[in-house]
C-alpha cells in the first residue's frame, strides 16, 4: 500500500482521529478492524480465515531480538496508516496500550459464546458445584463447546478452558457479575452529550415554565427503562434526597449559559474537539 493512500492519524489527547475512514473515527473501531484484517482466523469468519495466533503467541517475548506479537501488530498497523513522525512515539504508546486490551476482550467473548452454546435451549451440561453452591460447566464441557471459527489450536483451547475453571478465575468472574448487577457506581445518562445548562434549556422548551439546574440533573440521572421517576442508582437517590432536604431544588443558576434560547429544537454540532448542543429557531 502506497503511503499516499493510507489514512492519516492525528493525535487527540489519549486517543487519535483517523482521516479518512469509512465507518468510524473511534480508535477501538479502527483497531478492531485491523485485528480482523490481519488475524481473521481468531476473531473473524471461516471464509476469511488465515493462520491465527497460537497459544504461545499470547505470551510476550522477553528476547529483544525476536519481534513480540505486540510489536508485530504495531508494525502491521502502520502498514495501513500514516502519521506525522513527531507524533509516532506517542501514537505507538496509545496503540500498544489498547492492543493489549484486545486479547483479553477477545478471549472473554469466545468464553461467553462457548458457555451460551452449552446452555442453549435449556440444556444443562456437566457441571461442577463449588463450596458456595455455584454451578460451573466442567473443563470437558467447555472443551467440547469450542467455537468453530475460533482458530486457536486444540491444545490452546484446552489450556484456556483449564484456566477458566480454576477457583481463582471463577471467583474473579463471580465478583465481576455481582458488581455488574449491583451497578452502584453506574450512572446512565439519558441526555446523551448534553450538559446541565443545555439540558435545562431543552426541558424549558419541552415542558415550558422555568426549569432549574436541579431538574436538569434529575432528568440526566433518570433510569433509561422502567419508571422514569426512579433514579439510576441508590447513591444518586441519596444525593438527590439530601439536596432536596437542603432546599437545593429551589436554586436556579444561569451562570455559564451561552446558548441561544430562541424557540426550536436542540441540534448537536461539532465544534473542534468539543461537542456542544445549540438551540436554533
Amino acid at each position: 500500500m502506497e503511503e499516499a493512500d493510507r489514512p492519516r492519524i492525528v493525535l487527540a489527547g489519549d486517543a487519535f482521529e483517523v482521516y479518512p475512514h469509512i465507518s468510524s473515527r473511534r480508535p477501538s473501531t479502527v483497531q478492531g478492524a485491523l485485528l480482523r484484517m490481519f488475524y481473521p482466523g481468531a476473531i473473524g469468519l471461516p471464509e476469511f480465515r488465515t493462520p491465527a495466533l497460537t497459544w504461545r503467541d499470547y505470551k510476550r517475548s522477553t528476547n529483544e531480538r525476536i519481534m513480540s506479537p505486540a510489536d508485530r501488530v504495531l508494525k502491521e498497523f502502520w502498514y495501513c496508516f500514516k502519521c506525522d513522525p513527531t507524533d509516532k512515539v506517542e501514537a505507538d504508546k496509545v496503540l500498544e496500550q489498547n492492543f493489549k486490551k484486545k486479547v483479553p476482550q477477545m478471549l472473554f467473548e469466545e468464553k461467553k459464546r462457548a458457555t451460551n452454546k452449552l446452555y442453549k435451549k435449556g440444556k444443562v451440561p456437566a457441571e461442577d458445584v463449588d463450596e458456595d453452591d455455584n454451578h460451573w460447566p466442567t473443563v470437558q464441557a467447555l472443551v467440547s463447546a469450542k467455537p468453530k471459527d475460533f482458530s486457536v489450536t486444540e491444545e490452546g483451547w484446552r489450556l484456556l478452558c483449564e484456566h477458566w475453571s480454576t477457583p481463582k478465575f471463577r471467583k474473579k468472574s463471580l465478583n465481576g457479575k455481582r458488581n455488574r448487577l449491583a451497578g452502584g457506581d453506574t450512572g446512565y445518562q439519558c441526555g446523551g452529550s448534553r450538559g446541565l445548562v443545555a439540558m435545562k434549556q431543552f426541558l424549558q422548551h419541552k415542558k415550558g415554565g422555568q426549569q432549574g439546574l436541579a431538574a436538569a440533573w434529575q432528568h440526566t440521572h433518570e433510569m433509561q427503562q422502567g419508571n422514569n421517576e426512579q433514579l439510576c442508582n441508590q447513591r444518586t437517590e441519596e444525593a438527590w434526597s439530601d439536596f432536596d432536604q437542603e432546599g437545593g431544588n429551589e436554586i436556579d443558576d444561569d451562570e455559564g449559559n451561552d446558548f441561544d434560547l430562541e424557540e426550536g429544537n436542540g441540534i448537536p454540532e461539532e465544534d473542534g474537539n468539543r461537542r456542544r448542543t445549540t438551540l436554533v429557531a
